[in-house]
């Protein structure tokens, strides 16, 4: 699997499951090994029995939810990450991953905004939830809390183009386009240092 030959790896790992009974890490690869190759019932299936195996560590819970989404099944991939907030109630991940899923699939915002600020208080310094936060905020009309959450980001403190697009875009529902430009600036910068 690691070395991207997905089809040799769906074979052996068949192979293997007439045999034994996969490892967790087995099935998230053979999922992910499925995935590539475009069968995504069968990615399904070995997803299910990873979440259902007795000994599936929590760290397989959200790549579990990625390959969840990757086969368009969000509802799953939400479930992952709830389990993984339950198993790991300190882990700001688990509720990262479901305020993202539940914007995907459309749940009101103040839930959606609950589980991004447990992440960002579990993970203060993380970049990537203030950003989420702060946008959620700002297309939900709360433009003061907005700029709170991300008017203390630093231009430096971001090196991502998307990360960028997004405070930039905050910024203007906001109303704020001084910010708004500075960080329009940062973002068409990143993207040029990427050329």
């Amino acid at each position: 699997y690691y070395m991207g030959d997905f089809r040799g790896s769906v074979e052996d790992f068949e192979t293997s499951l007439c045999l034994c009974v996969l490892t967790p890490c087995s099935l998230w690869c053979m999922s992910a090994a499925y995935v590539e190759l475009g069968q995504c019932r069968s990615a399904r299936d070995g997803l299910i029995a990873l979440l259902r195996h007795k000994r599936r560590p929590s760290s397989l819970l959200y790549p579990a939810a990625g390959l969840f989404s990757r086969i368009g099944d969000d509802e799953l991939a939400l479930q992952s990450c709830e389990e993984l907030a339950r198993k790991e109630p300190g882990s700001a991940v688990g509720y990262y991953g479901q305020a993202l899923f539940m914007s995907r699939m459309g749940y009101p915002s103040l839930a959606i905004q609950s589980r991004l600020r447990k992440a960002c208080e579990l993970s203060p310094d993380s970049i990537e939830y203030r950003v989420a936060l702060g946008t959620v905020l700002s297309s939900s009309g709360s433009f003061r809390e907005a700029q709170n959450v991300l008017g203390s980001l630093r231009l430096d403190s971001v090196i991502s183009s998307p990360l960028a697009t997004r405070i930039a875009r905050a910024a203007e529902l906001a109303g704020d386009h001084e910010r708004a430009s500075l960080w329009w600036a940062r973002s068409l910068r990143l993207d040029t240092m990427m050329i």
